[in-house]
């Protein structure tokens, strides 16, 4: 009777609210312009890369941790450095960069702030050894034939690209000058060379 019914309506309702639980425990998706990797207690079990419905053992036996792929931008820190004749100048860069290889990124790095803090400790890195081979007029010369900052642009970009995608599975897609700063104390001698060059 009507019993019957109510009780056959009550079982239907708990075993889609069971199906629907089980389908949101025992699977995911990866977005487009996303990766995932599934960590079973600790140990990483799977990587995908490409977005779509996949398979997982609910928490807490598998973990899944998403990454963004899509380019990220970042500007380097406004830190003085020393030029092959001992001028200091602040120069400042921005990068481009993406998440290369998922699980390279997982193991060394973890997170998209701690990529910003190590790819800025290799900006510098390459900003020193760099700014290190050249004179200030490579930089500041009232003679453009003296101007390298394409060549410096891309040696700098070059190092970063190399260390990042080997250390770290970051693909850094572009180093390019933001802009050139001397300190005050330096601006007179900058000035003094400028009039010597032109003299």
């Amino acid at each position: 009777g009507k019993f019957a019914m109510k009780k056959y309506y009550k079982w239907i309702f708990v075993s889609l609210f069971i199906v629907i639980i089980a389908g949101f425990g025992f699977t995911f998706t990866v977005r487009e312009g996303s990766a995932a990797i599934v960590s079973r207690f600790g140990e990483v079990r799977e990587v995908y890369t490409e977005s779509g419905l996949h398979m997982k053992l609910p928490w807490p036996f598998e973990k899944i941790i998403t990454y963004d792929t899509r380019s990220q931008y970042m500007d380097s820190a406004l830190v003085e450095t020393l030029t092959n004749d001992k001028k200091n100048i602040i120069l400042q860069v921005y990068a481009a960069w993406n998440i290369e290889d998922p699980l390279k990124f997982y193991t060394s790095i973890g997170s998209n702030a701690t990529a910003e803090k190590y790819l800025g400790d290799l900006i510098a890195n390459a900003k020193n050894s760099t700014l290190g081979k050249y004179p200030l007029s490579a930089l500041v010369s009232t003679d453009p034939g003296n101007v390298k900052i394409d060549d410096i642009s891309r040696e700098i970009g070059e190092q970063v690209a190399r260390n990042a995608s080997d250390d770290y599975g970051i693909r850094v897609e572009a180093v390019k000058i933001k802009q050139l700063t001397v300190p005050g104390t330096n601006i007179s001698k900058v000035y003094q060379q400028m009039i010597a060059e032109r003299k």
